[in-house]
């Protein structure tokens, strides 16, 4: 880009005062100057909340209230955001380096609506390694870069909030949906976020029930309804698989894997 639009990170915690201040610290480290920081907390009972207040002067907007879940917290940030961009960057989650921001902007073209990269994927602090995001095309097979490492403009996400029917997948339904409505995608080939495994949808059987029905509202032709019902096979498979082999063989081939 030639110019230099404010980008809003928004933070979304609850209960989670062992990782919080290591994603604040992440975020206040960023190089890239016209940033705006938001932090949404979901009324934590735990330390959270004394140990945001002690960045409250480099902090932009602050709200500790309940909610009805992840995406309902992350909804209030965008309502609250006044950037052109905005990236989530959730408790837990760390920025690969302080200048990938900067990095990312410098490599954006002015007309993207919707830029992504890759991330690292940290195991259990073990070792991490390296996903890069799938094509584009592959978008009807589920979810193809985390939305850690997705920047999105902003009237995107205030047109097409959460969806808080889908419990686990309602990132996926916003980036469905911006591909269906022609968004314009751009992929840049940087790792933006450090995230841990374990995630809300890692492991859950739920979540392509909900990458199917998000798919079947734009696309209901029965090549598709087809597809979905193999890939749902395919993910059953690989699951079983996982649970019967030996922990350290499965740490061997998440190491081997790309």
């Amino acid at each position: 880009m030639n110019y230099y639009p404010k980008i809003s990170i928004i933070t979304v915690v609850y209960n989670n005062e062992k990782l919080i201040e290591q994603t604040i610290n992440s975020v206040l480290e960023q190089t890239y100057q016209n940033i705006e920081f938001l932090v949404i907390d979901g009324n934590s009972k735990d330390n959270t909340v004394p140990i945001i207040k002690r960045y409250l002067d480099r902090i932009d907007v602050f709200i500790s209230e309940p909610d009805k879940g992840i995406y309902d917290a992350m909804n209030k940030g965008i309502s609250k955001s006044s950037g052109e961009f905005i990236i989530f960057m959730n408790s837990g989650d760390l920025f690969t380096a302080p200048d990938v921001l900067q990095r990312i902007i410098k490599e954006a073209a002015s007309d993207s609506d919707i830029i992504y990269g890759d991330k690292l994927a940290d195991y259990n602090d073990q070792f991490k390694k390296l996903i890069r995001a799938k094509p584009l095309r592959a978008i009807k097979r589920g979810m193809i870069f985390s939305h850690q490492s997705l920047l999105a403009r902003s009237r995107f996400l205030k047109q097409y909030p959460f969806d808080l029917q889908y419990k686990i997948a309602a990132d996926f339904d916003f980036v469905f949906t911006c591909f269906k409505i022609q968004a314009n995608f751009q992929y840049i080939p940087i790792p933006i976020a450090i995230i841990s495994t374990g995630g809300l949808s890692d492991g859950n059987h739920g979540v392509f029930d909900e990458y199917a029905r998000i798919i079947s509202k734009w696309d209901s032709s029965v090549i598709t309804k087809i597809q979905l019902k193999l890939r749902k096979w395919e993910i059953k498979f690989r699951n079983i698989l996982k649970m019967a082999m030996p922990r350290t063989l499965v740490q061997y081939f998440q190491k081997k894997s790309q």
